[in-house]
């Protein structure tokens, strides 16, 4: 264990239990990106999967549970291979996901990491993609290129959301993300991969005014981020309409022409769909996808 991370994880009053058994001659140690997942009992199952492939593949990475109570924690049955925050003042009238990943960026602000990748509990890997070079190099390629990509919204489900998560910001900076999403026509939640730079974690928090957001479930955020990127940081968004469309719950390709149009327009590629892997993995392959998304969603 790296003693300095005890520390990190002293500061915050979090336990830490991970296994001092790391690297070895196979092994791809992952120290600059941390994952930050909220979970809870009836997702258990997942964390409990994705935890045995890495060790089983001999990947370690640290891993950062949101649990929403001590009792929750209690109850978890692999300890030993995550760090644990607990949530506390959870709202009653809110998202409690939305919360808890909030809650939790903000314990990574003075954690040693350069990224932090904050996702759901049902994910998966791609074990022989999941290495720190093919990571950071996705990632980086996010923050150098500063673009996002979206889709025209049809979902009128997609346009609450937006609106919910651009009003969080005003003046010049609302108008700039209504400029940037052609009116907030242009979706981009979770297209790209879930990633925050830690070094902008406080000041998102701090203008999304966190201690007193009146979190709704139409405020995503992985939303407000892209937003608080194109209203502080000059981000652009991409439309990729024409190459893509999104099924309900992410963005989804359907040939490999279209995959080499979006490529053309510095998409990564880094994360992508359950379904879409399942379904379209081939023309995937070259792409060095690492972490599949909403593995549960069949359609």
């Amino acid at each position: 264990m790296r003693t300095y991370r005890k520390l990190i994880v002293a500061d915050f009053g979090i336990n830490n239990n991970m296994s001092t058994n790391k690297g070895g001659s196979d092994s791809k140690c992952i120290t600059k990106i941390a994952l930050l997942i909220p979970t809870h009992p009836k997702h258990y199952g997942y964390i409990y999967r994705i935890l045995n492939k890495l060790k089983g593949n001999n990947i370690y990475i640290d891993v950062y549970c949101i649990f929403s109570s001590k009792e929750e924690y209690e109850v978890f049955g692999m300890k030993d291979s995550i760090t644990h925050i607990i949530a506390e003042n959870i709202p009653i009238h809110a998202s409690i996901i939305q919360y808890k990943k909030l809650y939790g960026l903000r314990h990574m602000i003075n954690t040693q990491y350069e990224y932090i990748i904050s996702c759901d509990s049902e994910i998966d890997i791609i074990p022989e993609n999941f290495t720190e070079e093919n990571i950071l190099s996705k990632v980086k390629d996010i923050f150098e290129q500063k673009k996002i990509y979206g889709i025209n919204a049809i979902n009128p489900l997609f346009k609450d959301i937006m609106n919910a998560c651009a009003n969080v910001f005003t003046g010049e900076e609302n108008a700039r993300i209504k400029s940037a999403t052609r009116d907030l026509k242009l979706y981009t939640f979770w297209y790209n991969v879930p990633v925050y730079r830690r070094e902008d974690i406080e000041g998102f928090l701090e203008k999304i005014n966190f201690g007193t957001l009146q979190l709704t479930f139409h405020t995503f955020d992985a939303l407000m981020y892209d937003y608080y990127l194109i209203a502080t940081q000059q981000f652009e968004v991409i439309d990729v309409s024409n190459f893509a469309y999104d099924v309900g719950h992410g963005i989804y390709v359907d040939n490999i022409e279209k995959v080499k149009k979006i490529k053309e327009l510095g998409f990564g590629f880094g994360s992508v769909l359950g379904k879409q892997w399942r379904d379209k993995k081939d023309i995937l392959q070259e792409q060095k996808v690492f972490l599949l998304i909403n593995i549960d969603r069949e359609h």
